[in-house]
């Protein structure tokens, strides 16, 4: 049995196996949403769909909740029907109130005209225009840059025994 060690990987020749390989033209189909009421003169909270956390600014009851489903991830990231579906399904599930835009943040009528926007820090919304919160860490106390998912469990199970 062949071993090597994972950082290497880019650097070695592509295993015979994996040569007869077609490429697949993916692609996502947004669901089909009714234009957003414009924005203007509201709070409102974004959502990407790797943020839904019902419990998030639970106590801006008056917010309006906007889960944005931006084309500009997802035609890079194709996902199928039904991740799509089940996304919005689950986040209207948890946040009653929750409105869903397919397109570029920017193009929500009036969000530059809000009392203010927020969204929880993720990679793929750094450049909305909103007040970005922290995003939460499942292991606060483990901090830092780790080489691999092993030296961070590593980091995580040393902090949870010392709790």
């Amino acid at each position: 049995m062949l071993t090597y060690d994972r950082d290497d990987m880019n650097t070695l020749p592509t295993p015979a196996v994996l040569l007869p390989w077609t490429p697949e033209n993916l692609q996502t189909n947004y669901p089909v949403v009714e234009p957003l009421p414009s924005a203007a003169g509201d709070t409102v909270c974004l959502y990407t769909p790797w943020t839904l956390d019902p419990t998030w600014r639970a106590e801006q009851s008056a917010a309006r909740r906007v889960l944005v489903i931006d084309p500009t991830w997802f035609d890079r990231y194709p996902v199928s029907d039904a991740v799509l579906a089940f996304i919005v399904a689950q986040g209207q599930l948890v946040i009653p109130q929750l409105e869903v835009h397919v397109g570029c943040v920017t193009d929500i009528d009036g969000i530059s005209d809000t009392v203010a926007t927020y969204t929880r820090a993720h990679q793929t919304n750094t450049d909305w225009p909103a007040q970005f919160d922290p995003a939460p860490k499942l292991f606060p106390a483990v901090d830092g840059y780790y080489k691999s998912f092993f030296a961070y469990w590593k980091a995580v199970e040393k902090t949870s025994r010392e709790n």
